[in-house]
């Protein structure tokens, strides 16, 4: 029996803050670096098509509510949800662990 795979879809606001993370990277350490940190981000994002549950559900209480789900990567942290009617997965926003994630996600 096949499992079924999600489709991936990156929001606006996610594929940005790749990007910023991925050009920091690349400033403070090196363009290798950066390359094969954003291969790792893309590997990470790929086997949730698979396993779309793999990530966490949020213990913050501030997130408890939301239908988000945490993929940790080392000091990054991808926020998602998934929508089952549709096999969607949308990746929110891609924060490193020691930014205040919550309030960023809360639009503060």
């Amino acid at each position: 029996m096949k499992t079924q795979t999600y489709t991936i879809i990156p929001t606006e606001k996610f594929n940005k803050e790749l990007h910023q993370q991925i050009l920091y990277i690349a400033m403070q350490f090196s363009k290798e670096t950066a390359i094969q940190v954003k291969e790792n981000i893309q590997n990470s994002i790929s086997n949730l098509m698979n396993h779309p549950y793999m990530g966490a559900k949020p213990k913050i209480r501030a997130l408890n509510d939301s239908d988000f789900r945490m993929l940790i990567l080392e000091k990054l942290i991808i926020f998602y949800t998934v929508v089952e009617e549709t096999k969607t997965i949308y990746l929110i926003s891609i924060l490193d662990q020691r930014q205040d994630y919550v309030n960023i996600l809360n639009g503060l």
